[in-house]
């Protein structure tokens, strides 16, 4: 079940400081491992991935409450490598079919932010294969049980 526009159009953008953007991070340290490994790929993304990275948590946080499970080591990293393939055209298909909300709110973010310093699409392309990993990580960390079979076979449809 994915995360609502409403839920998101709850979020005070001022009121999320750098301090709450920290306090979600620490939350899952998994995700703010990763995180940490790709920052120097992500270049002028960085601030804006780790920014809505941060939201994404709160989110998955008001929804589900819980987190109901850990994310298996190098889970992430497997992920990215499948996004960074570029063979693999429609795979960023996976993130808008399984969270089309969150997919959509970290796009226009991040599309606005590259239209403002004139980013180029290598840049942005980094910055989704860093992000779609960590937004299927909290759908692995948060969704019962039953919303996973749905991921996987988006997944395999996908990949």
């Amino acid at each position: 079940m994915p995360i609502e526009e409403e839920l998101l159009n709850k979020l005070k953008l001022d009121d999320f400081t750098p301090a709450k953007i920290v306090d979600n991070l620490k939350l899952v340290p998994e995700i703010f491992d990763f995180l940490k490994l790709k920052e120097n790929l992500l270049g002028r993304s960085k601030g804006l991935v780790t920014y809505i990275t941060a939201i994404t948590i709160w989110a998955f946080r008001k929804k589900y409450k819980n987190m109901l499970r850990k994310i298996p080591e190098s889970f992430l990293e497997k992920l990215w490598e499948s996004f960074k393939d570029t063979n693999k055209k429609d795979i960023f298909d996976v993130p808008y079919k399984i969270e089309p909300n969150m997919w959509k709110y970290f796009l226009s973010l991040i599309y606005l932010e590259a239209k403002r310093d004139n980013w180029d699409k290598m840049e942005l392309l980094i910055a989704a294969t860093v992000y779609a990993p960590i937004l299927l990580g909290c759908c692995w960390i948060f969704y019962p049980e039953e919303d996973l079979l749905k991921v996987e076979e988006v997944w395999k449809e996908k990949n």
